[in-house]
């Protein structure tokens, strides 16, 4: 078997990238995939994202004729753009991106067992760091899809002293937050890409441990946060119960 990426031979094409189950054997000829299922799956949601989106900003622009910030922090749009000359040739390169991508990393191994793909592959350090791609880009989509509803608050409920003081800390600390992932996300793409460094260097150690629960928590916590924000001042609504249930369900639903 030859290197995935240099064409030679590597003492360590024949070794898995770590232990099979018992009674398994290794397979890197023609190893199964759920990589076909994987884009399959991907590229509906990814459709049905785009279709929502461009529904939105269509709405936004074009009917309303009312852009706001929230519209311009959409996660598949450049921040730099103008929205009146934004059109469909913008998603569509997100969407390519993504494909490309998503076709590298199949050939590295992506939707096989670890079992069936060489060690040679997993210590590559090219392979490594199209695999920290998407921790990569990670962090500045969490951003924009969190702080793309902190000023949608802003716009509705720009009248709270309170909850405006409250959006503004949260878009600063998201900020920072995520900076700093983003950072720590380099440094390992720089540091952890062989598989003895990922073993034994401590940073790499606390990155695939301690620091990604760090990561899940703060971003589940912030989620709740954003969510709740606005409850207390649509539960003083001045209107009958059912109605402002329904307020209720469409932020918490995330639908506003």
């Amino acid at each position: 078997m030859t290197s995935a990426t240099t064409g030679s031979h590597d003492p360590f094409d024949d070794v898995p990238g770590g232990p099979p189950p018992q009674g398994i054997t290794p397979n890197f000829i023609n190893p199964p995939s759920q990589a076909r299922d994987l884009l399959v799956v991907d590229f509906v949601f990814v459709a049905l994202m785009l279709l929502a989106v461009s529904i939105r900003l269509f709405v936004r622009r074009r009917l309303t004729k009312s852009w706001g910030w929230d519209d311009s922090e959409s996660p598949i749009l450049d921040l730099e753009s103008d929205p009146e000359h934004w059109d469909m040739d913008q998603e569509l390169t997100s969407a390519r991106f993504r494909y490309l991508h998503f076709c590298g990393m199949t050939k590295i191994g992506y939707g096989r067992h670890i079992w069936d793909i060489p060690m040679s592959w997993l210590q590559n350090r090219r392979n490594l760091q199209l695999f920290y791609t998407p921790s990569l880009t990670y962090p500045f989509i969490m951003l924009c899809a969190k702080v793309s509803i902190l000023l949608l608050y802003l716009r509705l409920f720009n009248v709270s002293q309170h909850l405006t003081m409250a959006i503004h800390v949260g878009i600063a600390v998201l900020t920072l937050f995520y900076t700093a992932v983003t950072g720590t996300v380099i440094a390992c793409m720089v540091q952890c890409t062989d598989i003895m460094t990922r073993n034994s260097n401590q940073f790499c150690l606390n990155f695939s441990g301690p620091v990604l629960i760090l990561i899940a928590t703060f971003n589940v916590l912030t989620d709740f946060w954003i969510l709740a924000l606005p409850l207390p001042l649509i539960l003083r609504l001045r209107l009958p119960y059912r109605e402002k249930l329904g307020v209720v369900v469409v932020f918490t639903a995330g639908l506003a």
